[in-house]
C-alpha cells in the first residue's frame, strides 16, 4: 500500500514539474548568447528568448524564464537614450541606459504561454536554411533578405538552440508550400501582441 502511495505521489510530482519542456536539438552554446542577457540566463533553469532585429532604435529581448519553481517574464531593453541628456544638452552628450522589467507568472498564465509555444512547434522548428531549401524546390527561388529578423533561443542548462528567421512576414507569399512560416509568425505575435495583453500578464501570486 505504501509503495502504491509513493508511486502515485511520484507521478503527480512529475505531472506538476513545470521545468518540463519538449526536447530540442542544440545547435549553439551559451558563449554565443548576448552578454546583456547571459547573466540572467545562467541563473535560470530554463529560458526561452525572443529578439526582434532591425525595427527598433534600441535593443529588445523578451525572456520567458523558469527558476525556483516560478516562471517569470523579463523584458530587457538596451541602449535607451536618457531623456534628460537630450533636453539639457550637457557636455556629456547623450547617455544611454538599460532597463529591465520583470513579472512573476501565475501558474495558469505560465502554463498557457508555454502551451502556445509548444502548440506552434517552437521546439521542433527547422533552421531557416532548411525552410529556404524546401521553398526552393518549387519553380522559382525566393528572395534572400539581409536585414530584419526574429530570433528565438531555447536554453536549458548548457543546451542552446538558436533560430533566426529573416523577414518571416514576407515568406508567406514567397513560400506558400512551407507551413512553418505560419508558426513562426504566430510565435512572433505571441511575444509581441500577447506579451502585455491583460489575459497574459504575469502578476504576483
Amino acid at each position: 500500500m505504501k509503495a502504491i502511495m509513493f508511486l502515485t505521489l511520484l507521478i503527480c510530482s512529475a505531472c506538476n514539474d513545470h521545468t518540463v519542456i519538449p526536447s530540442f536539438k542544440s545547435n549553439s552554446s551559451l558563449e554565443h548568447i548576448s552578454e546583456n542577457i547571459r547573466d540572467i540566463i545562467e541563473s535560470k533553469e530554463v529560458t526561452i528568448a525572443f529578439t526582434p532585429q532591425g525595427d527598433l532604435d534600441y535593443g529588445l529581448t523578451k525572456l520567458f524564464c523558469f527558476s525556483n519553481g516560478v516562471w517569470e517574464k523579463i523584458e530587457v531593453r538596451t541602449n535607451i537614450v536618457e531623456l534628460d541628456t537630450i533636453l539639457s544638452k550637457t557636455e556629456l552628450g547623450l547617455i544611454h541606459k538599460d532597463e529591465f522589467l520583470r513579472y512573476k507568472c501565475r501558474e495558469s498564465e505560465a502554463s498557457s504561454f508555454l502551451h502556445k509555444l509548444t502548440n506552434h512547434h517552437l521546439f521542433e522548428l527547422p533552421e531557416e536554411k532548411i525552410l529556404v531549401e524546401k521553398c526552393n524546390t518549387g519553380t522559382s527561388a525566393i528572395t534572400h533578405y539581409d536585414a530584419g529578423a526574429v530570433v528565438f533561443e531555447i536554453i536549458k542548462g548548457s543546451r542552446v538552440r538558436k533560430l533566426r528567421y529573416t523577414y518571416p512576414w514576407y515568406r508567406i507569399e514567397d513560400c506558400p508550400n512551407v507551413a512553418e512560416w505560419n508558426d513562426i509568425l504566430a510565435l512572433k505575435a505571441l511575444f509581441e501582441d500577447e506579451w502585455y495583453a491583460k489575459e497574459h500578464w504575469c502578476n504576483e501570486k
